[in-house]
């Protein structure tokens, strides 16, 4: 798996920049590397549910101060936004995550965010923030790499490559869409041999 430095290189390789050995390191390359990395990955892991990206949570009451929100009279329940969540995609009372998702709101006072929800003792189905890089799935890590450059083109006057990078971008992405939603998806679920020979199914 590729740490974030090599990350970085994959980007600055396509873009015929020099290589950095350090995200923290005194050159130009490195300077936006950093400034731009975390921006991003975020903004990648939250188009998708990313398998690798996924957690649900018990979603926690808010405390009095979400009493001022307008919406608070709209809904039965407010919750606390999980702190390491980029994105919820759907909230349920428990079972099956992939339930209707329009059940809930996201709120914000300008400093904090909620989730408004009608289901009591609710949990949610997020993507999270990501801080462990080895944990990116492979094909997931070559779409990253193709869009950090895209950010890095014009700040590293390097623009007469981003539309292969773009180009690159694009396919790369739809692959690892595409592999994602298939994984942990079996086509039958298996059998298992009862001691008088009879089959009954794994769940």
């Amino acid at each position: 798996m590729a740490s974030q430095v090599e990350i970085c290189n994959m980007a600055l390789g396509q873009l015929g920049c020099n290589t950095i050995t350090a995200i923290d390191e005194e050159s130009t390359e490195s300077i936006q590397c950093e400034k731009y990395f975390t921006q991003v990955l975020n903004g990648l892991l939250r188009q998708y549910p990313w398998t690798f990206a996924s957690k649900t949570y018990a979603l926690a009451t808010a405390d009095d101060d979400s009493m001022d929100i307008a919406e608070a009279d709209l809904w039965a329940n407010i919750y606390t936004y999980p702190a390491k969540a980029l994105r919820i995609w759907s909230v349920f009372a428990g079972g099956n995550y992939n339930q209707d998702h329009n059940n809930f709101e996201i709120i914000s006072t300008g400093d904090k965010k909620f989730v408004c929800s009608n289901i009591d003792s609710a949990y949610a189905r997020c993507t999270i923030k990501i801080t462990d890089y080895d944990i990116l799935d492979p094909l997931f890590t070559d779409a990253f790499a193709y869009k950090l450059a895209m950010a890095l083109a014009s700040p590293l006057d390097a623009t007469k490559y981003l539309q292969t990078v773009t180009q690159l971008y694009q396919m790369a992405i739809g692959q690892a869409m595409l592999s994602n939603s298939t994984e942990g998806q079996p086509i039958q679920r298996p059998q298992r041999m009862r001691a008088g020979g009879f089959n009954s199914r794994c769940f």
